[in-house]
This record gives C-alpha cells, structure tokens and sequence, in this order.
C-alpha cells in the first residue's frame, strides 16, 4: 500500500494507471528492498523493528483480559488501564528528547528501552496480584514509548533523502509482518499454556533485540 502510493506520487503528470503503478510499486520495491539489505546499518535496524513488534504483540493483546480478570472482572477499569498505558507511552517518548539532548547514542538509548521491555514483563507476569502486575506493566509502556521514535530517528539518519520513502515504507511493511507473525505466534503459545507464559516468552525473545543493535552500532564504521 505504500510503495503503491509512493508510486503515485512520483507519476502525477501521467495519466492514472492501475497497471502502471503496480509496475512502478514493483520496481520501487524491489531498489528499496535491495538498498535496505544492502546497507548494513538499516539493515540491522529493520531487522530489530520486524523483532520489536513480534514482542510487543501478546502485551498489546492480552493486557485487557488478564488486568480484567486480576481486577475482579470490573470492566470499569479498563478505561483506568488504558489510561494509564497513554500517559506512561507518552512519558517515554518525552524522555527520547531527554537522552538525545544529553548526548546518549541511539544504541545505549535502545538497549536501555529493551531491558525495560524484558526484566518489568517478565516480572508483571510472574505476579498475581495486579498492584504489582500492572505498575510493572507500565514501566514497559515507558520503554516502548522510548524504542520506537529512537529506532525511526537512527534509521533516518542513515536513510538517503532519494530513498528515505522507499526506506520507511520496507520498515513499514517489514514491522506489519512482525506483527502478523507475533500475533499467531504468540496467540498460539496462550492458547495451549497462558497469558502469563506469552509475556515470559516475549520478554525472553526481546533480549535478542540488544546483540541486533549492537550490530547496528558496529556496523556503523562502515559508513563514518
């Protein structure tokens, strides 16, 4: 959908053509794929957003019916959780600021988001009793408010202006499918065990984001 309206936009003095823009879609396509894989740094950072949103996707499912239920099944509440979830996003996207003014690399910045990710889910999971579930659970949202925007900043930084739409719209397509695959993944891993189990899992999986970034940052000398 991206690449087909990106497609469009470099075309506008031409007569509309469904078939066309399907073959400028492809051809768009198939130069930011190559680019992407081609430069290692943007390589390893869609490579970590595609992981990111597989992680995320049994704590943006499943926090409803699991707070719910610890809660005393008060449906009110949920607007509460909900909430709170807003305000504690927004409180870490406040803080990318924070860091980046004070000079912190985007890898120190991410590998700090993931383990605020990983150690509070792991931890809001392993607890029954929801005044220490879900404060956990919020510590998480912060760190989910910081990863996203850090990781989009340090991939335009290496993104050519020419290719930067090309660029964001792989990474955006490349994250959907994260999200596809988590969902089932992570949807089945709840079914035949628990909720709980998925949380532990994907706080595990998450962990596997630091040696990708790492990566990231190594592969940098490349382009100084």
């Amino acid at each position: 959908y991206f690449f087909f309206l990106y497609a469009m936009e470099q075309d506008v003095s031409h007569k509309f053509s469904l078939i066309a823009g399907f073959r400028k879609v492809k051809v768009i396509a198939a130069e930011s794929i190559k680019y992407s894989l081609g430069h290692k740094v943007i390589f390893w950072l869609i490579a970590g957003g595609f992981l990111a949103v597989f992680v995320f996707q049994p704590m943006n499912m499943y926090w409803g019916p699991r707070f719910n239920a610890m809660g005393g099944d008060r449906i009110w509440l949920t607007g509460w959780f909900w909430a709170f979830e807003a305000i504690f996003m927004m409180l870490g996207a406040y803080l990318v600021g924070v860091f980046l003014g004070r000079g912190k690399h985007y890898t120190f910045i991410m590998i700090m988001a993931i383990l605020l990710i990983s150690i509070p889910i792991i931890l809001s999971a392993s607890s029954n009793i929801l005044l220490l579930a879900f404060p956990a659970y919020l510590i998480h949202e912060i760190a989910r408010g910081i990863q996203k925007p850090v990781q989009q900043a340090y991939l335009n930084k290496y993104a050519e202006p020419e290719k930067r739409a090309t660029i964001f719209s792989f990474e955006s397509m490349t994250s959907a499918l994260g999200a596809a695959v988590g969902l089932w993944f992570f949807g089945w891993i709840a079914k035949n065990t628990s909720i709980e189990t998925s949380w532990i899992m994907a706080g595990v999986f998450a962990l596997v984001l630091i040696p990708i970034y790492l990566m990231a940052r190594k592969k940098e000398e490349q382009y100084a």
